[in-house]
Formats: structure tokens, C-alpha cells, sequence
């Protein structure tokens, strides 16, 4: 036996089994609009961080006041590794073997 769900234009959902059709009814009205959150960070903010000696464990610092994105550039290749956070003005970015390279932070 398979189901079939269909979603349609007004919003209906009808849910086909075999041999029968159940339709669920349209939502209700929306809600009313919450409270305006605080406002977010500063934009345009970043740090590029330059690896030239080889080593396992990048330490960077920052000034963000929280934990940014972080891209990891080896051979100007995005990589995979393993990113820490001690506190919210330091990354560590952890390799298996010494690498040179460089980190953007935003």
C-alpha cells in the first residue's frame, strides 16, 4: 500500500490511500506579529588569518563577541577541520598534520 500526500494551492492537505482520501482541514487564521528582536552584529566584519609556518593547531584571535563562521583555506582549497571555540575572542582550528594556509572569520 502507498500513501500519497499533496499539499495544494490553498494550502489543503489531502492525504490518498488506497481506496480512500482523508483531507485535513486549512489552517487557521495567522497569529499576530511578535516583539523586534535585538539588533544583530555590525556587518562587513572580518579576519583573514595567514598561516605561513606549518602547524597543527591555528590559535586566532578576535574581536566578535561570539562564535563566527569560519572558512579553512589550504592551497587556496576550502578544507574540512576541526574548529574550536575556548571563548568568544579565540578560535583554534585543529589539522592531523602540521599545515600552512589561511582562515577567514566573519
Amino acid at each position: 500500500m502507498s500513501d500519497t500526500i499533496i499539499v495544494r494551492a490553498d494550502n489543503n492537505v489531502v492525504v490518498q490511500e488506497e481506496n480512500r482520501t482523508v483531507q485535513v482541514a486549512t489552517p487557521g487564521l495567522q497569529g499576530p506579529i511578535g516583539p523586534q528582536g535585538p539588533a544583530g552584529a555590525a556587518g562587513g566584519s572580518a579576519v583573514i588569518h595567514v598561516q605561513s609556518t606549518p602547524a597543527t593547531h591555528w590559535g586566532i584571535s578576535h574581536n566578535f563577541g561570539r562564535e563566527p563562521n569560519v572558512v579553512v583555506l589550504i592551497d587556496e582549497e576550502y578544507v574540512m577541520a576541526d574548529v574550536t571555540y575556548p571563548d568568544l575572542s579565540t578560535v583554534v582550528i585543529g589539522f592531523g598534520e602540521p599545515q600552512t594556509g589561511k582562515a577567514i572569520l566573519t
